[in-house]
């Protein structure tokens, strides 16, 4: 599976748990993070200003929800991983 399927497959997984796009927008909304359940149901992966609170929602690590991303940073400060 190619990194953009498995980040869809990840993505899609995490709004499955969390209940589906309307139950994630609304918890995401009720924490002071405005988006609709249609910008959630369009996700091919999870945005990295979302992951955090995605990963508190679903307990899916932040590392699988985002790989590219080096979590090591400081938590306001995600950095996303460059390739070689």
């Amino acid at each position: 599976m190619d990194n953009r399927l498995r980040a869809e497959a990840i993505a899609t997984k995490a709004i499955r748990v969390a209940g589906g796009p309307k139950e994630l927008s609304r918890i995401l909304r009720a924490r002071g993070l405005p988006i609709s359940h249609q910008a959630v149901q369009q996700w091919k992966r999870v945005p990295v200003s979302r992951a955090p609170v995605v990963s508190e929602i679903t307990g899916i690590p932040l590392n699988v929800l985002r790989p590219d991303v080096n979590w090591g940073a400081p938590a306001d400060e995600p950095r996303e991983a460059r390739s070689a």
